[in-house]
């Protein structure tokens, strides 16, 4: 008779147990992916800082460069082209969004011509470097505010599929 019971307990239990289980994985997973955005929030922030910060040093080389035409500012200038681009690699890596990857793309495709145009001396009026490099902090801030668009869509859509699970 208590083996019975016990059965019987363990029957209407085990529905139980199984939701408790069920909703202990679906939180666990919920707090990773949350985790998970946090930090890429964070990346994005500080590449999109270090994106400008970046902008800012190669203008100033390449206004250097214009002035003193010395092959050393050059190509120090090339340096910092080659950490600008692993910037702009970073940022294609955590924001997955084709129109600010084509923003990133267009870039990249402007500051290599800048390069280039220093490198074939071809660039001598300091408004037309002030001009290139306008439109790279303008995409710069548009892509800083898309990225934070971004983030922010992904923080609703868990936000929503949380709200789902109460």
């Amino acid at each position: 008779m208590l083996g019975l019971i016990l059965v019987g307990f363990s029957l209407v239990a085990l529905p139980l147990v199984v939701s408790v289980i069920q909703a202990l994985v679906y939180m666990d997973r919920l707090a990773q992916q949350s985790e998970r955005l946090v930090m890429r929030s964070i990346q994005v922030t500080r590449q999109n800082q270090l994106l400008a910060e970046q902008i800012t040093a190669l203008e100033r080389n390449a206004r250097q460069y214009l002035v003193l035409n010395d092959p050393e500012l050059l190509s120090l200038y090339e340096e910092k082209q080659q950490r600008f681009d692993l910037t702009l690699n970073t940022l294609e890596g955590l924001v997955h969004d084709e129109t600010i990857m084509s923003y990133l793309q267009r870039m990249r495709s402007d500051s290599e011509t800048i390069v280039q145009l220093l490198r074939e001396q071809r660039l001598n009026d300091e408004t037309a470097l002030v001009e290139q490099f306008s439109r790279l902090g303008e995409m710069a801030v548009w892509i800083a505010a898309q990225s934070y668009y971004f983030i922010d869509r992904e923080q609703t859509s868990l936000q929503d599929t949380a709200s789902d699970a109460s």
